[in-house]
């Protein structure tokens, strides 16, 4: 909905003086990173092909304070990756594509070389400066204590 709105100057009050509805819902970016062994897509994982068959999504939301924020809600998937760890980093990032804040998933550690999903759903508290977001699948092989980067995908709030 947009509308364009005028203050009484007396009430201080606002008044609605025109709208339109722009026909959007919460708006949702697909996400499917692929890699050698560590995936990050939907929930459904094609053995044959070896990569997940579906998309995560990132949905954006707008709080009432104009505070934007992106959730991600997916699935990463770990096949034949033992004896490493993965998992899902965050970064979400500014107009300049400066990073303003990042949250970490879990560690997601396979016992053996079968395949392994593991869905979580991350978030960060709302910003009025977050305009993008990437979503970066890591790796470590020593078990979380140092992380490398392995393939990513930035999506942004303004993409329709």
């Amino acid at each position: 909905m947009v509308a364009v709105e005028k203050q009484n100057n007396k009430t201080k009050d606002w008044e609605v003086k025109q709208s339109q509805s722009a026909g959007y819902g919460l708006y949702m970016d697909p996400v499917r990173i692929l890699g050698a062994g560590i995936d990050v897509g939907g929930p459904v994982f094609n053995s044959t092909t070896g990569v997940p068959s579906g998309y995560t999504l990132v949905t954006w939301s707008i709080d009432g304070n104009g505070k934007a924020t992106a959730s991600y809600d997916g699935t990463l998937h770990l096949d034949d990756f033992f004896p490493g760890c993965g998992r899902v980093e965050l970064r979400y990032l500014d107009e300049a594509g400066t990073v303003v804040d990042t949250v970490d998933g879990a560690t997601n550690c396979p016992v053996d070389k079968a395949h392994y999903p593991y869905t979580e759903s991350l978030s960060a508290a709302p910003s009025a400066q977050i305009s993008q977001l990437e979503v970066v699948m890591q790796s470590s092989g020593d078990h979380g204590a140092t992380w490398a980067d392995v393939g990513s995908q930035t999506v942004s709030i303004g993409d329709f």
